[in-house]
């Protein structure tokens, strides 16, 4: 005797239990011919939701330890003191690309070299304490301190000054 098997046909409620249900839909160029497309119960869906939370949760915790970083360096920075100048030519305009050399005073050699902007404007960072400094220009063509100045540096504190050269 043959026996044969039968599928067991399924009823609509029993693809509400299975994970993955499948609802017809149209398709834009046949609108007539449904398709099936997968939907997502809500087992499954469980995982994904989870994962954003811990996602937005990771955010959030970024959002609030990265400005705590920056302040925490911040307050590493060592106070410095800074000469800023501008370079004037004889007929007192803005002198720009010219040499500005500068160097604690009682060295040998310049420790800094600049070059003037196009405003003639130059600046220059020092550790902050009590120090004297020779700030000179030199223009192209020239050779030694055409226009020179001391300056004077107490603690962490801005000096402007102003070289003015020669015809």
């Amino acid at each position: 005797m043959k026996t044969t098997k039968t599928k067991k046909k399924r009823k609509p409620s029993d693809l509400s239990s299975s994970p993955v249900a499948t609802k017809p839909q149209f398709d834009s160029c046949h609108p007539t011919a449904p398709r099936a497309q997968p939907v997502l119960s809500p087992a499954i869906a469980l995982p994904s939701r989870c994962s954003q939370v811990v996602f937005g949760l990771a955010v959030l915790l970024l959002l609030i330890a990265v400005p705590h970083s920056f302040a925490a360096e911040k307050s590493k920075l060592k106070p410095y003191a800074v000469i800023i100048g501008t370079v004037f030519d004889a007929h007192s305009r803005m002198a720009p690309g010219v040499k500005v050399k500068i160097q604690r005073q009682g060295d040998k050699k310049p420790k800094w070299e600049l070059v003037s902007d196009r405003n003639g404007e130059f600046a220059q960072r020092f550790p902050a304490g009590k120090a004297d400094y020779l700030v000179w220009a030199e223009p192209k063509g020239k050779k030694g301190h055409v226009a020179e100045t001391k300056v004077h540096i107490e603690s962490d504190e801005r000096q402007d000054i102003g070289l003015h050269l020669p015809e």
